[in-house]
């Protein structure tokens, strides 16, 4: 069936890619979860490795996220370098999709800090839900299922502001962190391009 385009979607192989990436271009506005996954102080690392080496310790990195995502039914919608977006769709991941995501996020932060015990490597992680435009965005020539809008903005900010082992969570999603995780720390954060500040709860695990 791989002939007739029927093959696993590179987004999330439990899917099909005629589900995902060889839709029509186009989409439709919807909610969603979305998170940012960074490696934190990326470039003082990489001075520090071999090449070779660096590109082992960032598949890692990347196969951990990869993992972790397809396990909670998210869609890995890019890898950035030194960073993973990650998308969790109702159509998806179905109605607990933002459980999912906040999930994932509390289970990708473990085990990066099991796999990298020895090692330096830590990241900062933003989650945020909300409406965004979903669907495949690009031109004739190339196009790829993406989601855009101020909720997929606000993530990638909240990761940003993320120190080492973070992981910021919007207001959005408190409610549901707070049942695996109880309270969390509030904190007030001005992010850049934001004319308000935003209040964010802190999650932190113990490596």
């Amino acid at each position: 069936m791989r002939g007739l385009g029927w093959a696993p979607s590179r987004k999330n192989p439990n899917l099909c890619a005629r589900c995902c990436e060889r839709l029509p271009p186009g989409g439709a506005e919807t909610d969603i979860a979305v998170f940012f996954a960074d490696v934190r102080n990326y470039t003082g690392f990489a001075e520090k490795l071999p090449p070779a080496q660096l590109a082992n310790t960032m598949n890692r990195f990347y196969q951990t996220a990869i993992q972790t995502v397809i396990h909670h039914d998210g869609l890995v919608d890019k890898l950035l370098g030194d960073a993973v977006m990650a998308l969790f769709i109702p159509g998806v991941a179905g109605p607990n999709y933002r459980l999912k995501a906040v999930r994932a996020t509390a289970q990708l932060m473990r085990q990066i800090n099991d796999a990298t015990s020895a090692s330096p490597l830590a990241i900062g992680i933003g989650i945020h839900a909300g409406p965004a435009f979903v669907g495949n965005l690009g031109s004739a020539q190339i196009v790829d299922l993406t989601a855009i809008g101020d909720t997929v903005n606000v993530a990638a900010r909240l990761q940003g502001a993320a120190a080492p082992g973070e992981i910021l969570v919007t207001e959005e999603l408190a409610g549901l962190a707070a049942q695996d995780f109880g309270d969390l720390e509030r904190r007030t954060l001005t992010l850049k391009g934001r004319e308000q500040p935003m209040i964010v709860r802190v999650l932190q695990l113990s490596q």
